[in-house]
């Protein structure tokens, strides 16, 4: 999602994750423009985003929506967001990246929920506003394309929730997962997907790295492998820190989270644990980042520094829970988009 904001002002993209079978929107929020002079003064800003992902057969819908040749024939997609910033005017960018097929969407809507509140199938009486693409209600999006909607005049406040409603008549053919640094997993792996999936955003202001478990804990267990997925991170790091750089946007990096295992995990293998700790130490003393938010420290606990503090841990050892991830939003110092705005 996109919105047109005035040139200068403090701005920030987010990410989130979500799923439907590789139809992802976008939202951007923007303020409403009268006159040519006046726009000159406005530009598009990012306000929610999800990363595009292949959709793993776990995940496929249930009968009816699932079925021998599409997903979600005859249906209509609903996804809930909470967009970051004030707006009245609104454009969502769909996308068809890991289709193999043209996407044919007749109809896409927005509208409020009744309460305002994720979770609701009530909308707010006259709230519900027709989706157009080039003056057009429907859309067919081509194998891997990607397609911008028309301004849409709806006033929405910050972490106000927007709900967008998708019309599949055809449904789609085709069914990301984790994310890695290095590798493909479910996804393309982030060092493939930075253009994309951070330069090429609205506005985009500055860019963040929470990466690295899962190159550490797919990797195979015997010592070379281990080894290697050691350094082949911090290169990519070195990397990914040139590449954002040379954009003129501050990097912004944070150490891995715990995610041992008081008994056993898929996440726990021989040499993980030091791996961990030999990239940690690399984000923070290296200088390859700008600021680094110290995740770990917040997050570990005290007795065991390779697990996580029981009271944030979600009871898989390795992702945090409700309480883990307010710590570590209550942690992050918001005073450093103000220092490093400017850049």
């Amino acid at each position: 999602m996109t919105c047109r904001a005035p040139l200068g002002p403090l701005l920030r993209s987010g990410y989130s994750l979500l799923v439907v079978v590789a139809l992802l929107a976008w939202m951007a929020s923007a303020r409403p423009l009268h006159r040519r002079a006046v726009e000159d003064r406005f530009h598009w800003v990012g306000i929610w985003s999800a990363m595009p992902q292949l959709v793993e057969p776990s995940n496929l819908p249930p009968v009816p929506f699932n079925g021998a040749a599409a997903v979600f024939s005859n249906s209509t997609i609903r996804q809930t967001i909470q967009i970051a910033l004030d707006a009245q005017d609104i454009r969502l960018r769909v996308s068809n990246a890991f289709g193999v097929n043209d996407l044919s969407i007749p109809n896409v809507a927005l509208s409020l929920p009744a309460t305002q509140q994720a979770g609701t199938s009530a909308l707010q009486v006259g709230s519900t506003t027709d989706v157009l693409f080039s003056g057009i209600p429907s859309i067919i999006i081509p194998a891997g394309g990607l397609a911008v909607s028309d301004p849409i005049q709806l006033a929405v406040a910050t972490q106000s929730v927007v709900m967008i409603d998708m019309y599949l008549a055809h449904g789609q053919e085709g069914a990301a997962g984790r994310n890695r640094i290095l590798h493909d997993s479910l996804g393309p792996n982030v060092v493939s997907r930075i253009d994309r999936d951070v330069l090429a955003q609205p506005g985009v202001k500055y860019a963040m790295l929470f990466e690295g478990v899962n190159d550490i804990d797919v990797a195979d267990t015997d010592v070379p492998s281990q080894t290697e997925i050691g350094d082949q991170p911090i290169f990519a790091y070195r990397q990914l820190a040139t590449r954002i750089h040379a954009a003129g946007l501050p990097f912004f990096g944070a150490t891995i989270t715990p995610f041992g295992s008081p008994s056993t995990s898929d996440y726990v293998q021989p040499y993980s644990e030091g791996r961990e700790k030999r990239i940690n130490a690399f984000n923070r003393e290296s200088g390859v980042f700008d600021p680094v938010l110290d995740f770990d420290q917040v997050l570990r606990d005290a007795e065991a520094p390779g697990q996580l503090r029981a009271q944030y841990d979600s009871g898989d050892h390795l992702h945090p829970n409700e309480a883990g991830d307010q710590a570590l939003a209550d942690y992050f110092p918001l005073d450093l988009f103000v220092e490093w705005g400017a850049t």
